[in-house]
């Protein structure tokens, strides 16, 4: 993973309830909105997609914790509204400081429900396209390809692709195809000025060599 361009205040994390707030998958996402940025209680509640009472319990635990900030309040007639922004624009949660056993247990627990969502998107687009077959074949550079032959497009016309594979490649064209990945995945993020509909689509990619 690359590191970030631009110049940000960071902390490395020591304090366990701090490391646990910011690596439990039930309770990182929760951070998200106010990292490195100001949000009211209401605006994370809308980007986290979560009742406004739920973001609210969740702010005042992040805050008790020491990582969130109150940077202003709004007055106004009736009852104020109030802006947090995370302790530092990036945190460094080394392993020791978690409850993790290792790499391996880290990456499990903290993936499973990214896994999790990714799957439950893809099926229910499947179930929707009425797609209930799989094909496992040989593809034309002779490797093992299985898939469940899945639309190109949802049943509400949104571009879909769903594909893994094992590759054998030499060192140089893993090399471009990481830099390709990342080129592709840095150039349609932060389009948010378009008046054309958002929709959100959760995006993995990886290349990663497998263990002899």
């Amino acid at each position: 993973m690359t590191e970030p361009l631009r110049s940000c205040s960071s902390a490395t994390v020591a304090d366990p309830r701090q490391a646990r707030l910011l690596t439990d998958p039930r309770s990182a996402a929760f951070i998200h909105p106010f990292l490195g940025r100001e949000r009211s209680t209401a605006e994370a509640a809308r980007e986290a997609g979560c009742p406004l009472t739920t973001m609210a319990y969740r702010v005042r635990v992040l805050q008790k914790a020491g990582l969130l900030l109150l940077t202003r309040t709004l007055r106004r007639a009736g009852r104020p509204i109030t802006y947090y922004r995370s302790s530092q624009d990036a945190y460094r949660v080394p392993l020791t400081a978690t409850t993790f056993i290792d790499q391996r247990d880290q990456a499990r627990r903290i993936g499973a429900p990214i896994y999790r969502q990714l799957t439950d998107a893809y099926s229910s687009a499947l179930a929707r396209h009425g797609t209930t077959t799989r094909l496992i074949t040989r593809d034309d550079h002779g490797g093992i390809y299985s898939t469940d032959l899945p639309p190109h497009r949802t049943a509400s016309q949104q571009p879909l692709l769903f594909e893994d594979r094992v590759l054998h490649l030499t060192r140089a064209q893993a090399e471009r195809l990481c830099q390709r990945l990342e080129q592709e995945l840095d150039g349609v993020t932060g389009d948010s000025d378009s008046a054309e509909p958002h929709h959100s689509y959760v995006v993995m990619v990886a290349a990663v060599p497998l263990d002899p």
